[in-house]
């Protein structure tokens, strides 16, 4: 009987199969973060910005925009007045909070930063919509 010879290129097709089954998962991982990356990190685009907007649903347009600051997105020009108008929203209801508590010196002092905020506002849209807020949370004198 003959005896077989050991073949090399047998062995290096083994270690070669057993290194791809190890790469699988740091694979599987790296294309996993690429995805959360690029989706769930990518902040919230000016379309869901403004469907919270017009249908008034602003505490929610609030936890889009403090998102959107939270993970660094840039905001584009046309995105500003989104976020200069949850900031007077969120003055605005601070405000009301302190006038309810008693403490009409803060609350002064968020009417004034509201007034500065709410010139910064740039399309009628907005301005309109913060004039309801407005009506519905501060104290007019």
């Amino acid at each position: 009987m003959r005896k077989k010879k050991f073949n090399p290129f047998v062995l290096l097709y083994i270690i070669s199969a057993i290194l791809l089954i190890i790469s699988i998962a740091p694979i599987a991982d790296t294309a996993a973060e690429i995805y959360r990356v690029k989706g769930r990190y990518a902040g919230y685009e000016e379309e869901s910005l403004f469907n919270d907007f017009i249908e008034k649903d602003y505490a929610g347009l609030s936890k889009k925009v403090n998102y959107n600051k939270g993970i660094g997105k840039s905001i584009s020009e046309d995105e500003k007045d989104y976020y200069t108008f949850v900031e007077c929203y969120n003055i605005a209801v601070d405000y009301n909070m302190y006038v309810r508590l008693g403490d009409i010196n803060k609350a002064d002092e968020l009417k004034e930063q509201f007034e500065d905020n709410t010139r910064l506002l740039q399309r009628k849209i907005f301005k309109e919509a913060l004039e309801t807020v407005k009506n519905t949370y501060i104290v007019v004198s």
